[in-house]
């Protein structure tokens, strides 16, 4: 028996454009499923290093909100869950080809990151 999604990709949407905290980074809603939620993070030139790299906070950023998300597909809107410990690693010259977009998809279970 299949079980409905305790939110809508419209609810989703919404509150990615609402929120104070997202809106800034342009999130967009690319596919729901139940725990799973994937983010498309469109390309600023704000979020460029020197260097032309992509900013760490903005990868960690897309990585909490495509969790807190997917936890919404659970839980449903009103769901107070919030992010008390999320880990990065500095990596070398990570090698993030620049595109038009960035995915990032939340799962209960891992954050797998998606480029072009």
């Amino acid at each position: 028996m299949h079980t409905p999604l305790a939110v809508t990709a419209h609810e989703l949407q919404q509150l990615l454009s609402d929120v104070a905290f997202t809106k800034n980074y342009g999130f967009r809603l690319s596919t729901i499923a139940e725990g799973a939620c994937t983010l498309h993070v469109p390309f600023q030139a704000a979020f460029e290093r020197p260097g032309g790299l992509i900013s760490g906070q903005v990868f960690m950023a897309a990585a909490d909100v495509a969790m807190w998300l997917a936890i919404m597909t659970k839980l449903g809107t009103t769901d107070q869950s919030v992010t008390v410990e999320l880990t990065t690693a500095f990596l070398y010259r990570f090698p993030v080809v620049m595109e038009k977009f960035l995915a990032l998809r939340g799962e209960p279970s891992m954050i797998l990151l998606q480029t072009g």
